[in-house]
């Protein structure tokens, strides 16, 4: 009987200690296996803007975002960096939160496209890793110029 007794004890304080250390871990912002990922979506508007929505979904912030066209109407285009044109990108994305951009995909007019652009979006998170998404974006005709102004 006695050495039944200990044998149980001994289960329940092991058990516990499982317990105790997962909380403890996780508690102090362990993350066993940190993500890297976004969600990203966009629109294009015929006076050559885009609209751009990024939302971490990762463990990680994001510390850098670039934007780059790849096609414009079915055309490649030699991967055109318009991270430049974008409002204020801001520094940090936390996991998480979500930002709304707006910039312009013209190029300073070296692209022409009235269909649809394919978007090459790249965020590089904390840790090192960068991932790149190809994103398709319709181009909407704009009847009133207020809805994108920066």
């Amino acid at each position: 009987m006695e050495l039944k007794l200990f044998r149980i004890t001994r289960l329940i304080i092991g058990i516990a200690l499982v317990i105790s250390t997962f909380i403890v871990l996780f508690a102090f912002g362990f993350v066993p296996f940190p993500k890297t990922d976004f969600k990203a979506y966009s629109l294009a508007y015929a006076d050559g803007w885009l609209s751009l929505y990024i939302k971490n979904t990762g463990t990680k912030d994001i510390v850098e975002v670039k934007v780059f066209i790849i096609e414009a109407d079915g055309s490649p285009v030699d991967n055109e960096d318009i991270t430049e044109t974008f409002n204020s990108i801001p520094a940090r994305i936390a996991p998480g939160e979500q930002v709304w951009l707006i910039g312009n995909w013209t190029a300073n007019g070296k692209i022409i496209a009235v269909k649809m652009l394919r978007v090459k979006v790249v965020c590089r998170f904390a840790n090192g890793v960068s991932i790149s998404k190809i994103i398709m974006a319709s181009i909407k005709n704009v009847k009133s110029k207020s809805c994108c102004s920066p």
